[in-house]
């Protein structure tokens, strides 16, 4: 009974601060999210890619405007679904609810996994990585977007750092890690 009460207590913070704070769509490192995207594309030419986060799916949009709907499958996972709540989510956007610490995807299954201002909203943001690994087709890779030291943001269960995140990465196995740091930073890195 005290775990469904957490539970709720998470989803209720989560509406909450979406409304307060108007979220949608926060793609703030443009630049390095584009290179990333066609980085993949340029080695796989048609890319499968899951978004960790996803909420109402505003990035499958985005990357079918930007890169082309013939070459990006999208695929979006959140722990809610904004519908309970009576917000819209992308309606042809693959959609699952799902906890992305332990992903109900067969392993190899992604070129890219995208992370947009959600790893810190995780309570295991190791065993999340290691998922994204699992995940991850042999060459593919993960680029996530976060803040630094927002820890006035009752949703964070983590205050991250670019530098402590890429050192992370590499330790679970991944290659060509790369980053810029700023208040909102990347991190990127292949499998």
């Amino acid at each position: 009974m005290e775990k469904n009460n957490r539970i709720d207590q998470i989803i209720n913070t989560i509406f909450e601060e979406a409304r307060k704070y108007n979220w949608g769509f926060i793609l703030i490192r443009r630049n390095e999210f584009h290179w990333f995207i066609n980085y993949l594309l340029e080695k796989f030419r048609k890319i499968r890619v899951l978004e960790i986060g996803a909420w109402r799916c505003f990035m499958r949009a985005y990357l079918h405007d930007n890169f082309g709907r013939d070459r990006i499958e999208y695929v979006g996972i959140d722990v809610v679904d904004p519908e309970i709540q009576g917000l819209e989510r992308d309606k042809d956007a693959k959609f699952y609810v799902m906890n992305p610490e332990s992903m109900l995807f067969p392993s190899e299954t992604f070129h890219g996994v995208l992370i947009i201002e959600t790893l810190e909203h995780t309570v295991n943001y190791v065993q999340v990585l290691r998922e994204v690994y699992r995940v991850l087709i042999p060459g593919g890779g993960v680029f996530i977007q976060s803040q630094t030291c927002n820890t006035q943001d009752e949703t964070h269960y983590h205050v991250l750092h670019a530098v402590t995140l890429s050192r992370l990465l590499k330790y679970l196995g991944f290659k060509d890690v790369g980053y810029v740091d700023m208040p909102n930073f990347a991190v990127w890195g292949f499998k």
